[in-house]
């Protein structure tokens, strides 16, 4: 199983505005047989369908209501439920969201390549989308991945429970959330405005659908047993034949760590979840002054349900009685399971293990505690046991650490284009393999013997600016001002070229570029720029 590539979506997205990014052109292939309508039509469609109008029918003679009020019914269900996906407030939520992960999050990594290809599928079939279910970013997620990628904006299947959140609401039903009922009990009418709802968005492939087939967040970052209802009704324009396939798509969502953790503890814990409320989003903005690491983002193997059907079902009993009135057979209960199963196998297969899942594993073995480099030890020989079955471990990359610390460190000396740190470090690896300098080994990059006259010519050209920008932290280090409101620019590039010139003369350094005060000013401006020294205005 190889790695999927992926890419930081936010890297180059820190250099850009929000509202830039938000009012970007969006135009995302639409599937081939999709007749375009409004989401007022849909539930039009969906009150005029054989499937309710059959259980109204059947209902106002087996109860005293009258096909008038049970139609009046369906319809309250039908608004309570649909979705009103809107481009304005699509926007409004890229701009929202694209600031407020940009705070949350150091990186979120998706694997693109992928994505796009099954951008392109889109077209031919509809999609489901189902990921796993870790933290209510989730589905926020995916819609705004799809929104970066051009890729069609789902339509989510979202708790009821949200929809009584004020304002978040509105925006969650006008972002493409329609709401379901946690349960719905024995209430045929429910069930059957819920179904064609469902399958007439499937059918007409409006647009791709995302829900989780879980069911509800794991508590424990372990996957929880699939349910089968909402799949059950997703495939079953297919087993009727009223789409000639349907694509699904496993996703996989980690977490470094998670905007509910604490909430989780207490959970687990028996402490009643907390009714989800606006006020209580308004509450928890501390969590904006967290840093919540990284997530990755997978889009696994699209799977083909036509395919996975083969030989498995007799479809052609179907055919025998009106759509509506079908009936799943034993067979297709068990396919619809075994389809479940494989889609949450999909997603832990694609699931990355961050350094602190392994940290945390370790010390949950030694609750007396170890020290430091036994710590280190022991995470180490757990990342190659987890490698060696088949996992994805997301270990720190010390070479493009380096590397992306350098690139920060002399970007007044040089100009590279901003947000391309991946780019520009695999061009190099690439350049430095071609000319046989790099060679990999057992996953790691050396230098080949014959590459070190090339190593050794460049690690000669470059030496002077981090001679010069070490000459210039020296002097920060060691000098002192009498004036409590700092130094000046001019003075602290003075002082380090004084100091530059008593190295060359005690024979402490060779190299006569650092006395460049060109070189020296670019090297505190990269240090005002990292952080490491504060100007200010005197």
């Amino acid at each position: 199983m190889s790695r999927p590539e992926y890419e930081d979506i936010l890297e180059g997205k820190r250099q850009y505005s929000d509202l830039g990014f938000s009012m970007e052109a969006y135009d995302p292939p639409r599937y081939k047989h999709c007749k375009p309508r409004a989401p007022e039509k849909v539930k039009e469609d969906v009150l005029n369908s054989t499937r309710v109008l059959s259980v109204i029918e059947q209902l106002a003679t087996e109860t005293d209501q009258s096909e008038d009020d049970l139609l009046s019914q369906a319809r309250a269900m039908v608004e309570e439920m649909g979705h009103n996906l809107r481009m304005r407030s699509i926007r409004f939520f890229a701009y929202f969201l694209n600031k407020i992960f940009k705070a949350l999050y150091k990186r979120i990594y998706v694997n693109g390549d992928d994505l796009e290809k099954l951008a392109k599928m889109s077209k031919d079939q509809p999609v489901l989308l189902l990921p796993s279910h870790r933290s209510y970013i989730d589905f926020l997620m995916l819609s705004y991945v799809a929104y970066c990628y051009d890729f069609p904006l789902p339509v989510i299947a979202a708790g009821a429970d949200f929809m009584g959140m004020k304002f978040v609401g509105t925006l969650l039903r006008n972002c493409g959330a329609f709401f379901m009922r946690r349960s719905f009990g024995s209430d045929r009418l429910y069930w059957a405005v819920f179904t064609e709802y469902v399958q007439t968005l499937i059918r007409n492939g409006d647009s791709p659908m995302e829900f989780f087939v879980e069911g509800t967040r794991s508590r424990t970052s372990k996957s929880l047993s699939p349910k089968f209802g909402l799949l059950s009704a997703a495939i079953e324009p297919f087993l009727t034949g009223s789409v000639y396939d349907i694509t699904v798509v496993p996703i996989s969502i980690s977490y470094d760590r998670r905007l509910e953790e604490t909430l989780y503890a207490r959970e687990l814990l028996g402490i009643p979840k907390p009714k989800e409320s606006t006020s209580g989003l308004v509450k928890a903005r501390s969590v904006l002054q967290e840093n919540y690491g990284n997530i990755h983002v997978c889009f696994g193997e699209p799977l083909s349900v036509r395919k996975l059907a083969e030989g498995r079902i007799d479809r052609s009993i179907h055919g025998l009685h009106p759509r509506h009135m079908s009936m799943f057979t034993s067979e297709e209960h068990t396919f619809v399971q075994h389809l479940a199963h494989q889609v949450i196998l999909a997603q832990q297969k694609y699931m990355v293990i961050s350094p602190w899942s392994l940290v945390a594993a370790v010390l949950s073995q030694h609750p007396q505690g170890l020290l430091l480099k036994k710590l280190v030890h022991e995470v180490v020989w757990l990342k190659k046991q987890a490698v060696g079955l088949g996992a994805f471990v997301n270990w720190p990359d010390e070479l493009f650490r380096i590397f992306g610390f350098l690139r920060r460190l002399l970007e007044k000396d040089f100009i590279f284009m901003p947000g391309q740190d991946k780019q520009d470090f695999d061009t190099a690896v690439q350049y430095l393999s071609r000319a046989h300098v790099l060679e990999e080994r057992g996953g790691c990059v050396g230098v080949t013997d014959s590459g070190k006259k090339l190593q050794s010519f460049l690690h000669e050209m470059f030496s002077p600016f981090l001679l010069g920008y070490w000459t210039m932290c020296q002097y920060l280090l060691t000098a002192s001002s009498d004036d409590p409101r700092g130094s000046t620019t001019q003075q602290l590039t003075r002082g380090a070229q004084d100091m530059a010139a008593t190295l060359l003369t005690n024979g402490l350094v060779k190299r006569f570029e650092i006395l460049s005060l060109d070189m020296l000013g670019n090297s505190i401006t990269s240090f005002v720029s990292m952080g490491a020294v504060k100007r200010f205005k005197r």
